[in-house]
């Protein structure tokens, strides 16, 4: 026979609930808090983790380029900062911005070198309005010169050029694509390279 339950019993029947609801929200709070197993071990391998991170290359007293990334990870061990959606702008002679902007995913500063690293959905863009896309770029400062062994893809202008490889002289601005080159013009295939 079910016994009802007396008036003065509801308090703590009521007590009990409210726990139990708080803390099934604070487990899954918890578990949402929680990064992914390779987030993880990377800010766990990394010597210094930093939030919004910002470096500016100089050379004789003139920026050379800057990158802006939402988050960073220095391995001291590698002499390697890994960037999490890196965007990069390059500077001319005079240290004035050269209207050419890089940005991707993920990214890797060679501390050493100041050699960049960039992949997954990577786009160079430039202020005259061309726009390259890719998945993997690398930048040699020293010889201010990005390059890819990737397939690569320039849109400008009704020009929609592929192919494989790349290399953009950031000073000079001379593009070239050595490999599997297609051209299109307004829609029209114009020639095919291969090499």
């Amino acid at each position: 026979m079910i016994k009802k339950i007396q008036s003065r019993h509801w308090p703590a029947i009521l007590l009990v609930a409210v726990i139990l609801t708080l803390a099934v929200v604070v487990v899954l709070n918890l578990r949402a808090r929680t990064p992914a197993p390779e987030q993880a071990d990377e800010e766990v391998a990394a010597d210094l983790s930093l939030g919004q991170f910002e470096y500016t290359e100089t050379r004789k007293g003139q920026k050379q380029w800057t990158i802006v990334a939402d988050s960073a990870g220095y391995h001291k061990d590698q002499a390697r900062t890994r960037i999490a959606n890196p965007r990069v702008t390059f500077f001319n002679e005079e240290g004035e911005s050269d209207g050419i902007f890089l940005s991707a995913r993920h990214g890797e500063v060679n501390t050493e070198t100041r050699e960049l690293e960039v992949w997954d959905d990577v786009r160079v863009e430039s202020a005259s309005g061309y726009t390259l896309t890719g998945e993997r770029l690398f930048y040699d400062d020293a010889r201010r010169l990005i390059t890819s062994q990737e397939p690569v893809r320039i849109l400008f202008d009704g020009f929609d050029v592929a192919g494989r490889g790349l290399r953009l002289n950031v000073d000079s601005r001379v593009l070239e694509i050595p490999q599997e080159v297609e051209a299109y013009i307004d829609g029209r295939l114009m020639g095919r390279q291969a090499e």
